[in-house]
């Protein structure tokens, strides 16, 4: 253990909201996505049940590996599966017709092999007829394959195309290599989708919000509008607002015309009316700190030729700061030590780290702030905004 080398990086949940939005296309990801799975378990359209537990072995093997792997290695895994079977079964019947004592001969246990010798899960359930005590093992096999098929069918159903325009947005560039110059243009086309559903609109246009330098109200009425969303889910981006620390959408003038958000109880309210908004500095003016994880800001690490999936090239910040720890080569002017760095973790230390939380540069440094440097923004008057911004949660 290199103990010297020890580093706790402290990062609060707004540091990177673009990878909860982003599809994953890891299994389990995949499958908690776009399946309906509760406690572990998920119910085929034929009333089947089909465990995901940590129970098997294979799940466990598979569950972070991605979509496309899965789908081109699990095949070859049932065939082996089955082909060993099948060499069980033929030596059990060699020795049952070889046997003095003239037993009981099986004659119909062997697994007729398909057109190239495929196995599949027909060939499983002929396996667990003939021998039940390899049915918990074929299960696992079994289950896997209903997942990955059942994800793979929603995938093609338009999920594929999400996750594509995903990606552009977030990269700033197609899978070609092309700048995505107009993204307003994408997401209207992409609206205009039957199967893009409340979930997948909301996602795209917090995308949108996030990789912009902020839009106005009004142009968030307009997305929405044309999402065929319900303006209450201007409480989302408020609290999203919130959760990255700068103003993503910009207030309007306060007013009683078409831009209002219902609340609870009839009173109606803007974005300019929520002070604990209208306080956050604009994305414009703090892109360089907010939007540190999006490639567009020249920020991250090049990763465009080692992708190998068009559907899958966002890699999360995390993954950046992981290895310039390991390189030691994180910025220590953003990521300031708490502490006097242990000078056992480089010989060329980055400048010495000063205690004054106003010194912290990133995200986090909102919540270290004192008073006195947001006085509008003391604990009894947050609250209340914040209240008010829940309310408005609540009811969407």
């Amino acid at each position: 253990l290199h103990k010297d080398r020890s580093v706790l990086l402290i990062l609060d949940r707004g540091f990177d909201p673009i990878s909860p939005l982003v599809h994953e296309l890891t299994l389990q990801a995949m499958c908690y996505d776009l399946l309906k799975i509760t406690d572990n378990t998920y119910t085929c359209e034929n009333g089947k049940k089909v465990s995901l537990g940590e129970q098997n072995p294979l799940w466990r093997e598979l569950r972070h590996t991605h979509i496309a792997h899965v789908s081109s290695d699990l095949p070859a895994r049932v065939r082996e599966f089955a082909a060993s079977k099948k060499q069980f079964l033929a030596l059990q019947k060699s020795k049952s017709n070889q046997s003095s004592e003239g037993g009981y001969v099986n004659e119909g246990a062997t697994i007729e092999a398909g057109p190239k010798d495929s196995v599949g899960l027909q060939d499983l359930s002929n396996l667990i007829r003939q021998l039940p005590q390899f049915q918990a093992e074929a299960a696992n096999y079994s289950a896997l394959y209903v997942v990955t098929d059942a994800c793979m069918r929603i995938f093609r159903q338009g999920a594929d195309k999400l996750c594509i325009l995903e990606q552009d947005l977030v990269m700033g560039q197609t899978a070609q290599g092309d700048v995505v110059r107009d993204p307003m243009r994408l997401l209207v086309e992409m609206f205009n989708y039957d199967f893009a559903s409340v979930e997948d609109r909301l996602r795209l246009l917090m995308i949108f919000s996030l990789i912009k330098d902020g839009i106005s109200e009004n142009h968030l009425d307009k997305l929405l509008d044309t999402a065929q969303l319900p303006r209450l889910n201007k409480a989302l981006f408020a609290s999203l607002s919130l959760l990255v620390g700068s103003q993503l959408i910009q207030p309007e003038p306060m007013s009683f015309g078409s831009n209002r958000m219902d609340v609870a109880g009839g009173s109606q309210i803007t974005f300019g009316q929520l002070e604990c908004l209208k306080r956050l500095p604009p994305v414009s003016s703090v892109s360089d700190r907010v939007q540190r994880f999006l490639p567009a800001k020249n920020k991250r690490k090049d990763r465009f030729d080692s992708t190998p999936f068009a559907h899958s090239r966002w890699t999360p910040y995390l993954v950046d700061l992981m290895e310039e720890i390991i390189e030691n080569k994180l910025d220590s002017q953003l990521f300031t030590f708490l502490q006097p760095r242990n000078t056992g973790f480089a010989q060329n230390p980055g400048p010495q780290a000063v205690d004054s939380p106003r010194d912290f540069k990133g995200p986090s440094a909102r919540f270290h702030a004192s008073v006195a440097d947001h006085p509008v923004l003391d604990s009894t008057s947050f609250q209340v905004q914040w209240a008010l911004v829940q309310s408005i949660v609540a009811h969407a």
